[in-house]
């Protein structure tokens, strides 16, 4: 248990659109940047970006799988992810404009919008396997 916090990107990129995904390309150099000298961010072997905090948020290097930037915020394990979170977010707004970019958390504080999408539309977007969400 715990509470989740992230911004969800919609719409999403779309996989037939080379120059949304050229797009993507230029925000993920543009966090490579920002976060080259941090110990807790890596580039994976197969591009994505992935911060060593809470959860393990990653940003996929193929842009129509992404969808949801987020994780657990409290509890003994988040450390200091919040913040990443929230740069990261500010970052994509800076990209891709505030239209497009939702920040939300369970903290449920009056005003603050609820995540766009389910866990079963973040999980299928990325190609996981169906029985994490529940589907078979």
């Amino acid at each position: 248990m715990g509470i989740d916090a992230g911004f969800d990107f919609f719409p999403p990129i779309k996989a037939n659109d080379p120059d949304a995904q050229s797009e993507w390309e230029n925000f993920l150099n543009a966090v490579g940047k920002e976060y080259k000298d941090d110990p807790n961010v890596k580039t994976r072997k197969n591009g994505d970006i992935a911060f060593d905090q809470g959860e393990g948020p990653f940003l996929p290097k193929e842009g129509h799988k992404f969808r949801r930037f987020s994780s657990k915020v409290s509890g003994s394990h988040a450390g200091n992810v919040e913040t990443y979170l929230k740069r990261v977010c500010a970052l994509a707004r800076a990209w891709f404009g505030d239209g497009r970019v939702y920040w939300w958390s369970e903290y449920g504080y009056e005003g603050e919008p609820s995540a766009i999408y389910g866990w079963d539309e973040v999980y299928k977007a990325r190609n996981w396997p169906q029985e994490l969400f529940g589907q078979t």
